[in-house]
């Protein structure tokens, strides 16, 4: 039996801010914008999102002309000591901090998103700025920062290239909050979505695992219930599907994750969530359709170069039941996973 032979050799590679991911259709590194504390001391920095959609085009100034109380997330404060960072790739995730952290919370896709995100920034000692930037981009040229810095004995909010390509750096302009906070709210903006949805997100109220349902979700960045709803039979579709239309009606800013396939739904403690959910569970292994051409599956496979002729010389797949399939005195041999929480009866996820 002649056996093919391949490399495995899938790659993550993150340096600074910048990520590179392997098999990328398109070239270099992925770069994003960061706020970075420059001072010698820690510094609370107040966030507040603009839930609208932001073109790139679209300078911080004229921006702040058209924001009011319905196109705002709820402020954020977070904490930076001296030196530290924090992404300014939009709203983190539900219940994450952005300290410390380079990248969004969604991963980029193939292609650069045509819109930008924007942010009012405070400090105190500071005057307020508004921010304007993308996400991420690919063209060479660094990543970015917005630096809180002392600077003739007062807090400043500067960017290092203020004239610097709307499409790959930070552009920022002086705001006023108050200003802001009290022109008119609309009845059908961005906020009045956003809090719309998290009413139903929080309809999960249950006995019985029958009381429960996954319905898709609005991609609304940073919230938890971004791909998928866990909620109660109360919750029907077309409250979803409102709330959806709503959200694209005001032209809010949409999340870019990648959404899995739920796992299941149940009834835990008296609330509806996600099969295993807060399980840390593994991915599991290459699907053993991905063989089901060769005769002897896995056995068919040998990894170049691989000292000996056991099991390790050998992929390992998953079959639909999820048990694991190794090549074992070339006989494909399979058994259930091993389960990585007695609470959870998978042993990964696809």
């Amino acid at each position: 039996m002649r056996r093919r032979r391949f490399n495995l050799m899938p790659f993550v590679v993150l340096f600074g801010g910048a990520i590179a991911w392997a098999g990328d259709s398109l070239p270099g590194s992925v770069h994003t914008p960061f706020l970075f504390n420059r001072t010698g001391g820690p510094a609370d920095v107040r966030m507040t999102w603009v839930l609208r959609r932001v073109p790139c085009a679209t300078t911080p100034e004229a921006l702040a002309a058209t924001l009011g109380p319905s196109d705002l997330d709820d402020q954020l404060t977070v904490t930076l000591d001296s030196g530290e960072v924090a992404t300014l790739s939009g709203p983190p995730a539900a219940g994450t901090s952005p300290v410390g952290v380079c990248a969004g919370p969604d991963q980029p896709g193939n292609y650069p998103d045509p819109d930008c995100r924007a942010a009012i920034l405070q400090t105190a000692g500071a005057a307020p700025v508004l921010m304007v930037a993308p996400k991420y981009w690919r063209v060479d040229g660094g990543d970015d920062a917005l630096s809180l810095v002392s600077h003739a004995g007062a807090l400043v909010f500067q960017v290092a290239n203020p004239g610097g390509p709307g499409d790959r750096s930070i552009r920022i302009a002086p705001v006023d909050p108050a200003a802001i906070a009290a022109r008119p709210a609309t009845t059908d903006g961005c906020r009045q979505a956003r809090d719309a949805y998290r009413v139903l997100e929080q309809s999960t109220a249950c006995a019985s695992d029958s009381d429960c349902q996954a319905l898709p979700g609005v991609p609304i960045q940073g919230e938890a219930g971004s791909c998928t709803l866990f909620v109660n039979q109360a919750v029907t579709p077309a409250a979803v599907a409102a709330v959806k239309a709503q959200w694209a009606a005001g032209l809010c800013a949409t999340a870019e994750a990648g959404c899995r396939a739920p796992l299941g739904v149940v009834c835990r403690a008296g609330a509806c969530a996600e099969l295993c959910a807060g399980v840390a569970l593994p991915n599991c292994d290459t699907s053993c359709d991905a063989y089901a051409a060769d005769p002897n599956g896995v056995c068919s496979t040998y990894f170049f170069g691989c000292s000996g002729s056991g099991e390790v010389c050998h992929p390992v797949c998953a079959t639909a039941e999820l048990q694991r399939c190794v090549c074992r005195n070339d006989t494909v041999v399979c058994a259930p996973g091993a389960l990585v929480d007695p609470t959870c009866p998978l042993p990964c996820r696809r």
